[in-house]
């Protein structure tokens, strides 16, 4: 695509886009600042001259400073820290690193953990520490959460279980909300500056990736069962995750090429469903991922046309 052609496309953000973000910002357990950083840095990079610029980079500055609210602790600050340093990881490998998008975004984010991992090491800062801040944070959300919605005792202490849980992922988590948020920013920097960022994002249902990495997928589940000493079995498990996120995305990208052609009644009736038994979409999707390292599911398209209703 051109410049005037991309120029045109850029001129207002697609709604499945800002779907996507406000989705980010408002339904996942991703950190709203891992979308707000790099979307502000990207933004500044592509020296902004129009008020529609610099109201986006107005906006990701009050998202920063929403996401930072609410005092401090020691997993706030290495959030920030993992921020800041996968935003400049993310413009860095942006400028002097050209290529596809997902491979530059998914390197930053793991060698931006790696950095924090290894200054957390440095500064004989404890892991159980940590993952009490976070925990604490996330079941005072929590409890707000349950003062608004009536739940059971058995279920309010379902969720409270599944929250330690996730707190146990935490690096994970930001992880993945790396990858996620770098690749949305992208996105959304391309539209807001009218293509004046390389390069072009694709649609999201031809998201794939080297079909070897399956293979980094399964060393790391025989760490997950081996008898491993901590750290490592917790690193072990955290990384798993992380594969487990990227190939439900593969997952989610193949069903989202194989409900285009149904009705947008029957995508929703589904849509739905799989909200409402998320761990199990979850998983599904992931297996569809995994299948399709083999099988390259989006190419076996049944012949007929039309709309399945």
């Amino acid at each position: 695509m051109d410049r005037g052609s991309a120029s045109a496309a850029g001129r207002r953000v697609p709604r499945g886009l800002f779907g996507a973000l406000v989705a980010f910002l408002l339904l996942s357990p991703f950190p709203g600042l891992l979308v707000a950083l790099p979307l502000a840095a990207l933004l500044l990079q592509a020296r902004p001259g129009s008020l529609r610029e610099w109201s986006w980079i107005g906006a990701t500055a009050l998202l920063v400073s929403i996401s930072l609210a609410g005092g401090r602790d020691l997993a706030r600050d290495l959030l920030l820290g993992y921020g800041v340093t996968f935003t400049a990881a993310v413009i860095l490998l942006s400028r002097f690193s050209p290529g596809p998008a997902f491979p530059r975004v998914a390197v930053a984010a793991v060698d931006s953990a790696t950095l924090i991992c290894v200054l957390v090491w440095a500064l004989g800062l404890p892991w159980t520490e940590l993952r009490a801040a976070v925990d604490a944070r996330w079941q005072a959300q929590l409890a707000e959460g349950l003062a608004f919605w009536r739940f059971s005792a058995g279920e309010a202490e379902t969720l409270r279980r599944a929250v330690s849980a996730l707190a146990r992922v935490y690096p994970a988590i930001v992880v993945l909300g790396g990858i996620a948020g770098g690749m949305l920013a992208r996105s959304l920097a391309w539209h807001i500056t009218g293509g004046r960022i390389d390069p072009e994002p694709g649609r999201f249902r031809d998201f794939q990736f080297n079909d070897h990495l399956i293979w980094g997928a399964i060393v790391t589940l025989g760490l997950v069962l081996a008898p491993l000493a901590q750290p490592w079995s917790l690193l072990a498990l955290n990384l798993l995750v992380v594969w487990a996120g990227v190939y439900a995305a593969r997952g989610m990208a193949v069903a989202m090429t194989i409900l285009a052609r149904w009705s947008l009644s029957l995508r929703l009736a589904l849509c739905i469903s799989g909200a409402l038994l998320l761990p199990y979409a979850a998983g599904a999707l992931m297996l569809v991922g995994i299948a399709d390292t083999w099988l390259d599911l989006r190419r076996i398209q049944p012949p007929t046309q039309g709309v399945i209703s």
